[in-house]
């Protein structure tokens, strides 16, 4: 018993080591990047900027034979509808000779430069020189490009070169660090750029800026996180999400409701939160009030906090109104189980995406509960 006690000591503790040096490795990436990287090449400055807008279902490449070079990745046969001239820009900017880009041309770092690759091109009928072609493997995806888990330092960078506010590298490197290791779904919601290190065999390394223009291809979701507390197989038979109010909670309080988040950027990923009611209930307003966003409601930050039960748990969760910034509900009057007893209703989260806004919805049953009641329900809503 002692020796195999010892093992599994033995094998926790290589675990709990192995995530603090990763955890640390991690770290000390995103610090490199936001501190040393823009000195060394001179900020953010590159040969070119290029924009590229993520895939869309209607765009696709017509098949055409041509040999890859410096890649060892496979070649999705359906891809987004790119190709650019790499030759062409070379010779434009750093004012290169036909014979200085006939030899090798490669990334020098194939596995940051994903998905995009480099081709070496023929055209049909022989008439000009081989040429460089610069395309992606797979459809451009805005979202896996700029991916904070899988690349954190290609977020460190689009957060210093190409977004539009203004950020320090100490800055980047706090907020990279607390997303990666955050349980909450994280969203990357800033403009998403990489740049490419091109290689020329007779003339050194340069960058290409990449900048990826957002479609609004994302619906938004609701998170299944509730306070930190995974809401994950608790649900009614009905697939409904399902919260118990005690009866006779004074007006004032408000009940905080699942939050969408939306991938895509900018407007795109701004979401907006509305109710529809089945049996347009004509009660539903006398009783309550949507709050598109808590924190930023007028609700009285002094307020008492909302007292949560999830599940069958039995620690309460409390919050103030600086602390959460999903929707709610506002009790504007006193709930009486002898009169209603529950509201269904509809929750509806829609980003502002143009020319099409995007929305996903759920059910939630919203039950008073008896004031002599010890525990409120919170179960796994159903979205759709």
């Amino acid at each position: 018993m002692n020796i195999k006690h010892h093992s599994f000591f033995h094998i926790k503790l290589n675990l709990m080591l192995f995530n603090y040096y990763y955890n640390f490795f991690q770290f000390w990436i995103v610090f490199y990047i936001c501190t040393y990287l823009p000195h060394f090449y001179d900020g953010c400055q590159s040969i070119a900027n290029i924009k590229i807008t993520e895939y869309s279902n209607e765009q696709f490449i017509n098949q055409s034979n041509f040999n890859t070079i410096h890649s060892s990745w496979p070649i999705n046969p359906i891809n987004s509808q790119l190709s650019i001239n790499l030759s062409d820009i070379l010779l434009q900017n750093l004012h290169l000779s036909i014979d200085d880009i006939n030899g090798p041309l490669y990334f020098s770092d194939v596995e940051q430069s994903e998905p995009f690759i480099i081709r070496r091109r023929l055209n049909d009928d022989h008439s000009k020189f081989p040429w460089y072609e610069l395309t992606s493997m797979i459809p451009v995806n805005r979202e896996t490009i700029c991916d904070i888990k899988r690349y954190p330092e290609r977020i460190s960078i689009s957060q210093l070169c190409c977004s539009t506010n203004t950020r320090t590298a100490a800055t980047t490197i706090t907020n990279i660090e607390a997303n990666l290791h955050s349980k909450n779904m994280y969203t990357f919601n800033d403009p998403c750029c990489m740049f490419l290190d091109i290689t020329i065999s007779s003339k050194g390394t340069y960058f290409l800026r990449i900048d990826i223009n957002d479609l609004n291809d994302n619906a938004p979701k609701f998170q299944e996180l509730i306070f930190g507390k995974s809401l994950i197989n608790k649900h009614d038979n009905y697939g409904r999400f399902v919260i118990n109010i005690i009866e006779n909670t004074p007006n004032g309080r408000w009940i905080p409701l699942p939050k969408a988040t939306d991938l895509d950027e900018g407007l795109n990923a701004y979401v907006q939160y509305s109710i529809k009611l089945p049996n347009n209930e004509p009660v539903w307003n006398d009783y309550f009030k949507l709050i598109d966003n808590v924190q930023n409601s007028n609700i009285d930050k002094m307020s008492i906090p909302t007292k949560v039960y999830l599940n069958t748990d039995t620690n309460e969760f409390s919050a103030l109104a600086t602390d959460y910034n999903g929707p709610g509900l506002l009790i504007l009057k006193t709930l009486d189980r002898e009169e209603i007893s529950s509201f269904s209703f509809i929750l509806v989260a829609t980003d502002m995406g143009q020319p099409f806004p995007r929305s996903s919805s759920l059910n939630i049953w919203l039950r008073v509960s008896s004031s002599y009641a010890t525990n409120y329900l919170f179960a796994f809503y159903y979205f759709f």
